[in-house]
């Protein structure tokens, strides 16, 4: 399934008692890995690379859009302008994400990871 910022943001609506900071409104599977790690690959053949973990695991990403703040304790590992988005396990494509404006992917921790629909 595709997913859009329109996704994202149906979730944020459905949650009429959310706080302004509260980014835990749409979770998606991202994949399991035995190496503690997944890949992304934007639009552009440029943007390959991975997303380590601290430990193997079954992952979730936290996706977000509009004015939902980042947390502070997230790191940024990816800003693109690319309109599409593909993450994947140890063994297939796992999201497949598409915004015109672009993503940002942030780590956290063992196992956190937060996806920015721009």
């Amino acid at each position: 399934m595709k997913i859009d910022k329109t996704y994202v943001l149906n979730h944020r609506n459905m949650d009429k008692n959310l706080r302004p900071d509260d980014y835990r409104y749409c979770d998606e599977y991202a994949g399991i890995s035995d190496i503690a790690s997944l890949i992304y690959r934007t639009s552009d053949p440029k943007e390959i690379g991975e997303i380590a973990f601290g430990e193997d695991g079954r992952y979730k990403a936290h996706l977000i859009a509009g004015m939902t703040p980042v947390p502070g304790h997230y790191s940024l590992v990816l800003d693109t302008q690319e309109p599409w988005l593909w993450l994947y396990d140890d063994n297939e494509k796992t999201l497949d994400l598409y915004n015109k404006d672009g993503f940002q992917i942030y780590r956290a921790g063992e196992m956190g990871l937060l996806i920015r629909f721009k």
